[in-house]
């Protein structure tokens, strides 16, 4: 296992690896990715003590810490009790998944046969004429609201990772925004020029801009977001989404026969591909022991 003297981050690697001198690195001969899996959370509440700087993880400071540990006849660590123990945890938790699996590919459906995307006949449009209406994010910012990862809403902000999602709020009504709305960030340190689509409601600042149509559900937002992106790279800190550019933007997507967007084409396609996905998904889970 390895233990970060500034960040006191634990991990376990299971391959040969290399790491720089603020690094601790500890080995045992009875670990495995399953006794580690029980031993890190303990050792991370120990190693929380510490902070960057004069209270660093030192191997001083490491060897003088106490774990709590479950114990055999001989009152040594159990390893093969915690072994066990994840073990049983890890086979309820892949059931559950699977069942999770199962209940999507009955939701997604999939299997249609369609025309490939290179053979499929493509126009580009303004985005401010394929949707219906736009809203700004309302937040002002974290600091303005209670952060609650339980049952909080999703926090939306200038990042296109974690789907746009910064943190979980407790909701407040004026600040609000409906679902099922594709997002188009403004600004941000790489993250200008993204989309990001949202099924359900949140908050967000107004470093996105959020596009409503009936149209829309998440497999067509799915590959709305997709097509957007395509073009991200000409949007920075400098040149960035004002509405007014979004609404002249181009998008490039596939249509019909009307020369109009094939929002159906669109729809069976994301099905398709999130189809392949959990089937792959179920079928690797089935083949684990």
């Amino acid at each position: 296992m390895t233990i970060g003297l500034d960040t006191q981050t634990v991990f376990y690697q299971p391959h040969s690896f290399y790491t720089g001198q603020n690094v601790q690195v500890l080995y045992n001969e009875h670990l495995n990715k399953y006794t580690a899996k029980f031993i890190i959370p303990l050792l991370k509440k120990q190693v929380s003590k510490l902070s960057w700087g004069g209270n660093g993880a030192t191997l001083g400071r490491l060897k003088r810490m106490q774990l709590l540990l479950p114990i055999d006849q001989n009152n040594m660590p159990d390893y093969e009790f915690m072994e066990a123990y994840i073990k049983e945890k890890e086979k309820i938790k892949r059931e559950e998944y699977l069942e999770y699996c199962k209940k999507q590919l009955e939701i997604v459906g999939g299997g249609y046969d369609l025309i490939p995307l290179k053979d499929k006949e493509w126009q580009s449009f303004f985005i401010g004429d394929i949707f219906d209406y736009f809203a700004p994010g309302k937040s002002k910012g974290l600091n303005h609201l209670e952060e609650d990862k339980t049952f909080g809403k999703s926090y939306i902000g200038a990042t296109n990772r974690n789907n746009g999602v910064l943190s979980f709020v407790r909701a407040d009504k004026k600040l609000l925004q409906k679902g099922n709305a594709v997002g188009f960030i403004k600004n941000g340190n790489g993250s200008a020029g993204y989309a990001i689509y949202k099924y359900e409601s949140f908050v967000s600042t107004s470093d996105v801009i959020f596009a409503y149509s009936d149209w829309l559900n998440r497999y067509i937002g799915l590959f709305i977001t997709t097509c957007s992106d395509m073009s991200q790279e000409k949007y920075s800190h400098g040149y960035k989404w004002t509405k007014e550019r979004l609404l002249r933007s181009g998008i490039m997507l596939p249509v019909n026969e009307c020369g109009t967007p094939d929002y159906e084409y669109m729809e069976q396609y994301s099905k398709n591909l999130l189809y392949k996905k959990l089937q792959s998904y179920v079928n690797f889970v089935t083949q684990i022991k």
